[in-house]
């Protein structure tokens, strides 16, 4: 067993963070994703806490939006027919590319690795694979990973359970540098992916739970929310003026992606429920794009109610914090895959109540509900008009009193002050656990030695 001493177990005071994203690192003002910006968001309060950050993640289309560090290997949607089923499109990461991934690693050293989603995709295996190796077998780096969603209607779970299970039960040569066979076979894609694995942070309880009864390894998570841009995100501030025209009360919902899952339609229903209360309302639908919304302006025009309901594109970040500002209430409902709910929490954070869908992350986000943050019964558009018309109903002072207590109920559990450090915490101990990191014994088979 390899003996490292009490000061090689103390990292550099700008230990290097290898971090990967499949879904892209991108620019937030042309095109995003929850996962990019809880990474550039994180970033700089990590990075102040005694780190340095070095990203990399696979080429998105033309690649013209990323800014990531580094490219390694290039993404495709799955199926439709499988997005279906588990309600989302996303990005899957493509191909295995162990001889990129090494020639990152050794270019940057790093401390740690850090995998968002390792099993989306074989970014993250092509990275754990390309990692050099101490003399008793362990990575040189600190590995960790990050997990997010994972909570899927029983018929995907079933799906990616089976898929997870033949992962773990595909072998194949394992090649040396020079990609020949060595005469040895690779554990499986699954299993390569968490045996190695120092540290596992799920942003919700529900996702740490989703994620031990797929994986069925035992493993430990620590439980570390998203962190919330309160310094962005406040009740003070620019609204958007023309959405206020003749003092209308402004309903938004702003999912970002147009999937299945985000229960727009359930938001188009109670619409009508609602301006029959409540006729002084517009409703606003954020995000997607011009194809994304063809449905549902469909499904507007078809139901009569156009007059009072407005599409708009995806927003700018600046202009989100905005449009925040100027509803009255956020509609949030979603019908499940959530794991933790920033779509919820950040108009909080600008002190603007909530209807969210009674689901496992969005209920984990807001303490199980507060006066502030009103649940409804999924796929229920009566309950989500009848929760929207009781906030609407509020006396000026209750408006007044819930502004700030929804604003102070974000800062005080998930500002990025407090979850960067307790993202650093896990860090440390991981890297003490580790033994410490040591690249000045890399040899040039790629195997650290102590001799």
């Amino acid at each position: 067993m390899v003996e490292f001493n009490i000061m090689e177990r103390r990292r550099s005071p700008d230990g290097v963070i290898l971090w990967y994203n499949p879904y892209g690192i991108l620019d937030r003002d042309k095109s995003s994703n929850g996962v990019n910006d809880l990474f550039q968001e994180g970033k700089l309060h990590i990075e102040s806490k005694g780190f340095k950050i070095v990203s990399v993640a696979p080429r998105i289309g033309d690649n013209s939006n990323s800014v990531a560090d580094y490219s390694l290997g290039s993404t495709f949607l799955i199926p439709q027919w499988l997005a279906e089923i588990i309600g989302t499109s996303v990005p899957f990461s493509l191909p295995y590319d162990k001889k990129r991934a090494r020639e990152v690693i050794i270019a940057e050293q790093p401390d740690f690795l850090f995998l968002e989603e390792p099993t989306q995709g074989f970014g993250a295996h092509g990275l754990i694979s390309g990692m050099p190796r101490r003399e008793d077998g362990k990575p040189i780096s600190v590995l960790g990973s990050r997990h997010h969603a994972g909570i899927y209607n029983q018929r995907a779970d079933a799906i990616f359970r089976i898929l997870l299970g033949i992962e773990k039960r595909i072998k194949r040569p394992e090649f040396n540098k020079n990609g020949l066979p060595n005469g040895k076979i690779t554990p499986g894609v699954v299993n390569t992916l968490f045996k190695d694995l120092d540290f596992r942070i799920a942003v919700s309880y529900a996702t740490a739970r989703a994620f031990e009864k797929r994986l069925k390894d035992n493993s430990k998570y620590d439980i570390i929310y998203n962190g919330i841009n309160t310094d962005e995100l406040t009740p003070d501030g620019p609204i958007i003026e023309e959405w206020k025209e003749d003092d209308k009360d402004v309903i938004l919902c702003a999912p970002g992606k147009f999937d299945r899952r985000k229960g727009i339609p359930y938001f188009i229903q109670s619409a009508t429920i609602i301006k029959r209360e409540k006729p002084n309302t517009i409703f606003v639908l954020a995000g997607g794009d011009e194809s994304d919304r063809k449905p549902y302006e469909s499904m507007v025009d078809s139901i009569g109610i156009r007059d009072y309901f407005r599409f708009t594109k995806r927003l700018p970040r600046k202009r989100y914090s905005d449009a925040l500002r100027t509803a009255r209430l956020c509609i949030c409902p979603s019908t499940g895959g959530e794991g933790f709910g920033r779509i919820v929490v950040e108009p909080l954070a600008c002190g603007t109540p909530v209807v969210a869908s009674n689901i496992d992350g969005y209920s984990e986000a807001t303490g199980g509900g507060q006066p502030f943050a009103l649940m409804s019964e999924p796929k229920n558009p009566t309950d989500i008009a009848k929760k929207a018309i009781e906030i609407l109903n509020w006396s000026p002072e209750t408006r007044e009193k819930m502004k700030w207590e929804a604003s102070m109920y974000v800062r005080s559990r998930f500002a990025w002050s407090i979850i960067a450090e307790q993202i650093v915490e896990v860090l440390d101990r991981a890297y003490q656990e580790h033994g410490g990191v040591d690249w000045s014994k890399l040899s040039s088979s790629g195997t650290i030695y102590t001799k």
